[in-house]
Formats: C-alpha cells, sequence, structure tokens
C-alpha cells in the first residue's frame, strides 16, 4: 500500500483514461474510490465511522496530554524557580519534557490525528 492509493486515487477522465489523481487530499473526501477499494466489507459509512471515531479518540488524547505537558512544564519552573531542584533532577526533567512533546508534536503534526497509526498515537 503506497501513500498515493488513498490521497491521489484512480480517475478516469472524459475519453475513459484512467489517471492518478495528482491532488493530495484526504481519502475521506472521495471514499468510494479509495478505502472501500480494500475495506469492501465496511462500506463506505462503516469506513467513515471509523476513521472519525479513530480520530475523535487521537484527538481527546492529544488534547489531554497537550494539558499534562503544559501542567509538567508549569512544575518544573516552579521548582527550579524555587530553587529546590538539583541539577541531575532538572536535566532529567527536561530530557523528559523534550521526548514527550516530541511524541505529541509528531502525531498533531504528522496531520492524520494519528489514523496511519492509531496503536501509537
Amino acid at each position: 500500500l503506497q501513500c498515493t492509493d488513498c490521497h491521489m486515487p484512480k480517475a478516469t477522465d472524459s475519453d475513459g483514461e484512467e489517471y492518478t489523481e495528482h491532488h493530495w487530499t484526504s481519502p475521506l473526501t472521495h471514499v468510494e474510490s479509495t478505502c472501500v477499494d480494500c475495506h469492501s466489507n465496511w462500506g463506505a459509512d462503516g469506513v467513515v465511522a471509523r476513521a472519525e471515531g479513530v480520530q475523535g479518540r487521537v484527538y481527546e488524547k492529544q488534547n489531554r496530554i497537550g494539558r499534562e505537558l503544559a501542567e509538567f512544564i508549569e512544575a518544573v519552573a516552579e521548582a527550579r524557580s524555587g530553587e529546590t531542584m538539583d541539577e541531575v533532577t532538572l536535566t532529567r526533567l527536561q530530557q523528559i519534557h523534550r521526548e514527550a512533546q516530541f511524541y505529541w508534536d509528531f502525531i498533531w503534526v504528522e496531520n492524520s490525528n494519528g489514523f496511519h497509526n492509531w496503536d501509537e498515537a
């Protein structure tokens, strides 16, 4: 399966010639010519329902984790300003933040609301 299979489906011009669309878009805008080819047992409505369900769960998780990251940053800043944290602990907390932020950014910015890999999202 290639990215183009879902995001640039086959189309037919007025002369009956098949070509690949050159407009990159969400497969949900043309479910019948993309998703249903592989997921015919779900049907178009089933595909849309599944995609929206996955995206909804990922969106909720992104928001929750985003709030938790903000709280984490605030807690570290507060501890740091009170000078109650040693450098080793601060360095470790900053590393944890960088890793967590990287994963959150990847899922958010990757632009499919986690649909390409919902197990990791």
